[in-house]
């Protein structure tokens, strides 16, 4: 047996470690939240701005938004994400890659990557291209133990993902 699944992932690229700020980003600028609740004033700032255009109007997330488990279990709209071009020295340090390094290198995810189950329409990739500069602007917040560099928002993706796993049964005897 065979199956396809689609993921269609909308990501914001940033200059900054997003495993602290990815849920909030979400929030502010979907309106969703996962299971885990977090983000949920920023959630609510968004219907409160969006009004009516949100809950079956033009920018209805809620219909469309997907979601993905945690390494918990936990399902959530969002997760870190790696960013194209960027690296990890492993101890926090991001960096773009040099021509001709061939140290050994991890992936930098300072990307926020929402899962849609269908491709959101032109106004509502505006809207979240809009509130991601907004939300860099007035509502991130740095942890307390990172610097103090503003957060910036440097690009945008859309990305569709097919999965196709093929299930192959073998009977085996009762013995």
């Amino acid at each position: 047996m065979t199956q396809t699944t689609e993921d269609i992932i909308f990501v914001i690229h940033t200059n900054k470690y997003s495993g602290s700020f990815e849920r909030q980003l979400c929030a502010y600028i979907t309106g969703q939240i996962g299971e885990c609740d977090v983000g949920r004033e920023l959630a609510e700032l968004f219907k409160e701005e969006l009004g009516e255009q949100e809950q079956g109007g033009i920018y209805d997330f809620e219909s469309i938004i997907g979601s993905q488990p945690d390494d918990h279990g936990i399902y959530r709209p969002c997760e870190i994400w790696p960013t194209p071009g960027r690296w990890n020295d492993g101890h926090g340090k991001h960096f773009d890659l040099k021509e001709g390094d061939t140290g050994q290198h991890c992936p930098a995810y300072e990307s926020v990557a929402i899962y849609f189950d269908e491709v959101p329409s032109m106004a509502m990739i505006k809207l979240m291209k809009e509130r991601s500069y907004v939300y860099a602007k007035e509502h991130y917040m740095e942890p307390y133990f990172k610097d103090r560099t503003p957060l910036t928002i440097t690009g945008f993706t859309l990305i569709r993902k097919t999965t196709k796993t093929v299930l192959t049964e073998v009977e085996l005897p009762l013995e």
